[in-house]
């Protein structure tokens, strides 16, 4: 299939997922419970996520400062549902990381995604319907100061 102007028209289809999440799995529910984020800058970088991850309810954990050889220094935030994030220090960001996060309204998703530009943040993909992954699939994506990409996404 072809959209105006001879552009191919494409729909990713994952292999599996047949009609999609259940409908019935609660999204609370805690999947994933911490990341390890690699940051260049732990300064810019708390101000960055204090400011982004703030909108979305999650809260400042602190600092973990380590002195145990192999268990490195973090500081970290935690969400509603006790999932978190901690930033890790590193002299040079190994690959960057694609994060997903789930917001609860598409007005939630701009709200942020102009929070996230604020703060440091660089444009990725401006809000919109992401049709190719499914009509009801709304998302952002702004690149953090370490270029980590973070996609701001709302399923409808």
């Amino acid at each position: 299939m072809e959209l105006a102007g001879g552009e191919p028209k494409t729909k990713v289809r994952i292999r599996g997922a047949g009609q999609g999440a259940p409908r019935n799995h609660p999204r609370s529910i805690r999947v994933i419970d911490h990341i390890y984020l690699p940051v260049t800058d732990l300064t810019r970088s708390v101000d960055f996520y204090t400011r982004l991850l703030g909108e979305l309810g999650w809260r400042v954990m602190g600092s973990y400062d380590s002195t145990t050889e192999g268990v490195p220094s973090l500081h970290g935030f935690y969400a509603p549902n006790l999932s978190s994030i901690w930033l890790r220090v590193v002299n040079e960001v190994p690959a960057p990381y694609y994060v997903g996060i789930a917001v609860s309204s598409r007005p939630a998703v701009d709200a942020i995604y102009a929070t996230a530009l604020e703060a440091g943040g660089t444009d990725a993909g401006q809000p919109a319907i992401r049709h190719y992954f499914s009509d009801g699939y709304y998302a952002a994506n702004v690149h953090d100061p370490d270029g980590h990409t973070l996609e701001l996404v709302n399923k409808g």
